[in-house]
């Protein structure tokens, strides 16, 4: 019994700091699947305009992503068409699994956390209760 609240005590240990590890402002750095897209048939087989047109979207994805992750509450730029939108929701780190509740729509999402480091963080969508391949990759903001 001792044995398993000293595991249970360390468990409990490590999700602290990764939630604790998680807690600040990070800038999208990458999207993988913006590289699985330019690699796609679709993408490559487009004309030029259309290209043009999505690697303008992935740019902008690119330069304005940024989630601010504080004690419980997270603020995240999204994008709609061409529009920044800034949007608020709850958040909380279960294992490896950032569950998202937006404040201000219906609309709930599941990420894990594939790293998270005091200057990296890395997670991908979990859809259909599987982690999607692409990732997001973000630096913290100030290094």
């Amino acid at each position: 019994m001792h044995l398993l609240n000293l595991y249970y005590f360390l468990l409990v240990l490590f999700i602290s700091n990764k939630s604790e590890m998680i807690v600040g402002k990070w800038d999208i750095v990458n999207i993988t699947a913006i590289d699985m897209i330019r690699n796609s048939d679709g993408y490559l087989l487009a004309d030029f305009a259309t290209q043009s047109l999505a690697d303008q979207k992935f740019q902008l994805a690119l330069d304005s992503t940024v989630y601010e992750f504080r004690k419980d509450t997270l603020y995240y730029t999204d994008i709609d068409g061409v529009n920044i939108i800034h949007r608020r929701a709850l958040w909380k780190l279960i294992g490896d699994t950032i569950y998202v509740k937006e404040i201000d729509r219906n609309f709930f999402r599941e990420y894990l956390v594939r790293d998270v480091t005091s200057d990296t963080l890395i997670f991908s969508s979990i859809l259909n209760g599987k982690p999607a391949k692409a990732r997001y990759i973000f630096s913290k903001n100030g290094k």
